[in-house]
């Protein structure tokens, strides 16, 4: 970085430092989304249409179907969720929006305290609030009905609490964040053995590695006891074991077909071929399974072709809150303009960001080796879910949750360059002011 730059960011360090920056900065990231939410008013279509459709259902005590059939297509968790909001608050839409703009606010303090409780910076999560407060990907999800929101928030609070857990009990209670987060998406299903393995093979002892096994295993009983009872559900209604849900097939093939090229392509007559439908809705998703395995096997090279563009499509575009009103939003033809140019901004934003984090890597690295291992959390996070996109396919929206760890990392990164830059002017001032003291004379 420039040397300007680096004046740059000294500046800014400065101003958030300031005791008033974190309540300024939260009392503008919450009015700029209420300003959206109510001026922009989204109505729901497409996958938000099908979840408050279900949510309208539950509420009512109709049950988890869809038409005459029960169903676990999608997880049950955000239905459920918007559920409990309409029952409590009424069947509004409003109200939903609005517990969305709670859920945002709680995504803003998980940050920070994230920020702090991995890096041990207050300027990092300074910074990666102010990011996560002028990302517009993020401001656009406000007020649409979609699980990217509720399963952020079980995230980040799954891994807030799980790095900084001191007791049984603590674990107990993470494992019941995280079996919440996976219900409401079932990838979230293997976040906890992916930090049990990690947190395994940092303790220092072999008595802080049975400490830490008997944590982790009462953390997988809170998933479990979460989990579980739905899975129990799913057998006595369609008398097979389904965990979490049935579409996960459906989604494997729709990534793994002649006609894919990265990302979800439901068009494909391989999908068709699985000739979906909610009454064989289990048989249906192994069907899924069997005809994207067959195509894997009988196109091995189309199908290795296929990881990099899922790659791509997983990461390099941003933006896409904007579909949620050109699909929703009454005013946007009139406006179209405005949001194309609103999403480039996104998208160049996005691009700096993405650019600072790869930046960050080796600093991030040579750091975890000499002190904590947690450092690298938010690459380990990046790496899970560009595995699990890999496998099905690469969406942008996919990479929502992750991006206030992202934007973490991005923070601590800045703050170690400040924190250099000024550490040289400091032995440069040091130096200077040891130059001009006259040297001794002999005698």
């Amino acid at each position: 970085m420039s040397k300007r730059g680096i004046e740059s960011l000294r500046a800014l360090a400065a101003i958030l430092s300031t005791r008033r920056f974190l309540p300024i900065c939260f009392a503008g990231f919450v009015l700029i989304r209420l300003a959206v939410l109510l001026i922009l008013p989204i109505t729901p279509t497409s996958d938000s249409a099908w979840y408050v459709d279900r949510a309208m259902e539950i509420a009512n005590g109709e049950g988890y179907h869809e038409g005459s059939w029960p169903t676990a297509f999608w997880p049950i968790g955000y239905p459920a969720f918007l559920a409990g909001v309409f029952v409590l608050f009424g069947k509004h839409l409003l109200a939903a929006k609005l517990v969305n703009l709670a859920l945002s606010c709680g995504i803003f303090r998980l940050t920070y305290r994230l920020g702090r409780a991995l890096f041990g910076n207050e300027l990092a999560a300074r910074i990666a609030v102010l990011l996560l407060t002028i990302y517009p990907n993020q401001i656009a999800y406000t007020g649409a009905l979609w699980s990217e929101m509720l399963v952020t928030v079980l995230l980040l609070l799954g891994l807030h609490r799980y790095i900084r857990r001191r007791s049984l009990a603590a674990a107990l209670v993470t494992g019941v964040v995280f079996g919440c987060a996976a219900l409401v998406k079932s990838q979230m299903l293997v976040i906890p053995a992916i930090l049990g393995m990690a947190s395994l093979a940092s303790a220092a002892s072999i008595g802080a590695a049975i400490k830490t096994g008997l944590q982790n295993a009462v953390c997988v009983i809170g998933m479990l006891a979460v989990i579980l009872p739905w899975s129990a559900r799913n057998y006595g209604t369609f008398h097979h074991f389904v965990l979490i849900s049935t579409n996960g097939g459906i989604t494997f093939v729709s990534g793994n077909n002649p006609e894919a090229r990265g990302d979800f392509t439901p068009e494909s007559p391989l999908v068709a071929a699985t000739h979906f439908t909610v009454a064989d809705q289990v048989a249906a998703n192994q069907r899924a399974y069997t005809l994207g395995y067959a195509w894997i096997e009988a196109h091995p090279l189309a199908a290795a072709r296929l990881l990099p563009l899922k790659v791509w499509r997983l990461w390099a575009p941003d933006g896409e809150g904007e579909w949620w009103f050109q699909r929703g939003y009454a005013g946007y033809d009139r406006n179209a303009t405005a949001f194309r140019i609103a999403r480039g901004a996104n998208q160049a934003f996005y691009a700096l960001v993405l650019l600072a984090w790869i930046a960050s890597l080796p600093s991030l690295v040579r750091a975890a080796s000499r002190d904590r291992a947690w450092l690298t959390l938010p690459l380990v996070m990046v790496l899970y879910l560009t595995m699990i996109s890999m496998v099905y396919s690469g969406q942008s929206r996919f990479h929502f949750p992750v991006m206030p760890l992202i934007f973490t990392q991005v923070g601590w990164w800045l703050s170690q360059l400040v924190s250099a830059r000024q550490a040289v002017a400091e032995a440069a001032r040091n130096n200077a002011a040891a130059a001009s003291i006259p040297a001794l004379q002999r005698p």
